[in-house]
């Protein structure tokens, strides 16, 4: 069943996807049905962690865990929870990681939900709606997954630990199931993220442990001639470049040193994420909840009128 169309107030203006290629299809397209112009711009693309053992560890032994917070739709597409889940083996195929579909906007998915077996194990941490959702496909039972309340302002760290926090006690063990930045050792167990490394912190001074698991790589893409003709005609156009990451912000700049960013609008769906943006210089930085209404209906009161 394809997702509703949305019906913004006025026209979108054109949009810049800057999630990762699954996600920014799914993102653009989505987009596209509620009338926005949209360009594909994937600013993160993904590979396997630099170990592989220490993953196939984790994988083995993470029902051991009190919980395991996972930190993205990604990481729990990385981890294979599905194959976990029924028993399988892991089939993610490295080289063509970034064509699995890890994303699901506002119900967007159609594939089913399923629980199998009976609520057993740990809890099962998500800072947001779309790493829920993704548990559910996977198999893992709803009862036994905790996420920040729907009417959160945000969907990070802080709000689900609004909700969790009443499971620490001494001696909990957490689980943190991430990716792994170029600049990230891959022996480390410290865990990547401002948002990460404050819920870890709020864990340890409960008297909890906190072990990290690195189930996949994050890495700057390699742009082609045609991405920045793609990126220049965007800059011409006004269109407004949406981002859920601060990475993707720091990789723009990377990919586009010496741009000047002050007559660029952008949309960003985390605090973190505007200020990172304000610092590269953008020259209108707008937040909105990273749901596909609420990114419409703000995409909306940014069009020209």
């Amino acid at each position: 069943m394809p997702p509703p169309v949305l019906k913004p107030r006025t026209p979108l203006p054109p949009v810049v996807v800057t999630r990762p290629a699954a996600e920014a299809r799914v993102w653009a397209s989505a987009l596209a049905r509620a009338g926005s112009a949209t360009t594909e711009l994937p600013l993160i693309e993904f590979g396997p962690p630099s170990d592989m053992a220490a993953l196939k560890h984790c994988r083995e032994h993470w029902t051991e865990y009190a919980a395991v917070m996972w930190v993205s739709p990604q990481a729990i597409a990385a981890f294979d929870v599905a194959s976990l889940m029924s028993k399988g083996k892991l089939p993610l195929d490295w080289h063509d990681f970034s064509a699995i579909e890890m994303s699901w906007v506002d119900g967007a998915d159609a594939r089913p939900l399923r629980d199998l077996g009976e609520p057993q194990g740990p809890r099962c941490w998500v800072p947001g709606p779309g790493s829920a959702r993704a548990l559910r496909v996977a198999g893992v039972p709803s009862v036994v997954i905790d996420q920040p309340r729907a009417d959160a302002e945000q969907y990070d760290s802080e709000a689900l630990w609004a909700v969790v926090s009443e499971q620490v006690r001494p001696g909990f063990r957490l689980l943190v199931v991430r990716g792994q930045s170029p600049s990230a050792s891959p022996a480390s167990s410290s865990v990547e993220g401002q948002g990460r490394d404050w819920l870890a912190d709020q864990v340890r001074a409960k008297g909890g442990v906190v072990h990290a698991c690195a189930a996949y790589a994050r890495s700057c893409p390699r742009w082609a001639v045609a991405d920045h003709v793609r990126a220049n005609a965007a800059l011409n156009a006004d269109a407004v470049w949406l981002f859920s990451s601060s990475e993707a912000v720091a990789h723009l700049a990377r990919l586009k040193p010496g741009q000047d960013w002050s007559g660029t609008r952008a949309l960003a769906t985390h605090p973190r994420i505007a200020l990172a943006l304000q610092t590269l210089g953008f020259g209108q930085v707008v937040r909105s909840r990273p749901s596909l209404a609420e990114v419409s209906s703000t995409l909306a009161d940014m069009a020209p009128t």
